[in-house]
This record gives structure tokens, C-alpha cells and sequence, in this order.
């Protein structure tokens, strides 16, 4: 992934964190499918004044007020966090006065990344993480299991339930510099092998020769 240039180290000041904050990045929509509350609670019992909880996403897809709830939740809970959707499009820009910031400004900003989908087609923000070498927390949804898991991809990995072990290996994976960067360059090598453009090339060329010859 490129290096973040000048508009995207702007990120920070312009959205109110500290350099020194350790930003938890959720960077999908807020719909109730991706289980944004056990995100919260995952920050809550880590209870950790150098993180923040950071939401990229809008709301809107989906009738009800989840969003809403969801800022409650985070009151509730006492931790640090920031809906930012406001601050971030598809591309760059600018809106209600401030700048606008794209995802590929965001992810190198963030300490580690939560995705606690109930379920998912795939799971793109999934992979977009492994791109940025960023560590991961996962729910083990039904395609995690059986499409990426199996690849060899290594996350911090809860089933619903955060549990102590959860816990454990967040504090680590947060604390632990040699035992993030090995986790990530694992997963960016497994990513190369399984989900890049290249294989996506050599198996569209492949079924594309099948066709022909038939």
C-alpha cells in the first residue's frame, strides 16, 4: 500500500485525534450486520485510555435509528470514540467546511482493525486490511470459516462472546510490536497467494480459455 502523502497525514488534526492516539478502526458501514457493538464492548472491557474506537462509515442503508444506539452504547461504556462518516467519501473532497478524507487516507492511521461482522458476503474490508498490513480482530462469521480462514489468514478471533483469551491476545496484539508486524506480513504474503489481482487474472484467464474451448 502506498505511503499515506501530506493530505492524508492531515487525518488526525482534522478529525480531532492526538498523534499519540491508537486508533481502532472500524472501516465499514453501519448497518446492524456487521455487529458494531461487540466492537464496543471489546474496547469497553480492554478498557485502555490510549485507544479510540474510530467509525469510518454512514448510516442509511437500512431502516432504524442502529447508528443512534450505537453512539449510546459507546457513552455508556466509558470509552474513547469517533463517528467520523462526516469525514470520510469515496474519494477526496470537501463538505460542510472541512476536508474530506478517502479509506486508503484512513487505514494507515489506525493501530489495529475490528471486524466483527455477524455475517458477510466475503468480507472486502477484510482483505483491504491484510493490503494495508494492519492486525486484525475478527467474528468468526460463516465465510471467515470457510473462504478466508482456511487460507491461513491469522487474526485475534471471538465467536460472539469476548472472552478473556479475546482479551489476552488484543492486549498483545495492541503491545506487541514484533508479534503485530509478523502477524501482518504473514497475512499480506497469504493475501498475495490467495486474493490478489494476479490470481484474480489467472483464474478469470482460465475460465475464460474453458469457454473458448468449448
Amino acid at each position: 500500500a502506498p505511503e499515506p502523502d501530506v493530505y492524508a497525514n492531515r487525518f488526525r488534526e482534522v478529525v480531532g485525534l492526538a498523534e499519540d492516539d491508537l486508533i481502532v478502526l472500524q472501516a465499514t458501514r453501519i448497518v446492524r450486520r456487521k455487529g458494531i457493538e461487540l466492537a464496543i464492548e471489546l474496547m469497553r472491557r480492554l478498557d485502555d485510555e490510549r485507544l479510540v474506537f474510530v467509525v469510518t462509515g454512514y448510516e442509511g442503508d437500512e431502516a432504524g435509528s442502529y447508528g443512534d444506539w450505537l453512539k449510546m452504547q459507546a457513552e455508556r461504556s466509558g470509552i474513547r470514540y469517533k463517528f467520523i462518516g462526516d469525514y470520510v467519501d469515496s474519494e477526496r473532497g470537501e463538505r460542510n467546511g472541512h476536508p474530506v478524507f478517502d479509506l486508503w487516507d484512513v487505514y494507515p492511521h489506525a493501530h489495529l482493525i475490528t471486524y466483527p461482522s455477524l455475517y458477510e458476503g466475503f468480507g472486502n474490508a477484510l482483505i483491504e486490511t491484510v493490503y494495508f498490513r494492519k492486525p486484525l480482530v475478527v467474528n468468526t462469521y460463516p465465510m471467515y470459516l470457510s473462504d478466508i480462514k482456511p487460507a491461513g489468514i491469522q487474526a485475534v478471533e471471538f465467536s460472539i462472546d469476548i472472552t478473556e483469551q479475546t482479551l489476552a491476545d488484543t492486549r498483545r496484539l495492541i503491545d506487541d510490536e514484533d508479534y503485530r508486524q509478523a502477524m501482518v506480513e504473514h497475512n499480506y504474503a497469504v493475501g498475495e497467494q490467495y486474493f490478489s489481482y494476479a490470481v484474480l487474472e489467472r483464474v478469470l484467464t482460465q475460465g475464460l480459455e474453458l469457454l473458448e474451448s468449448k
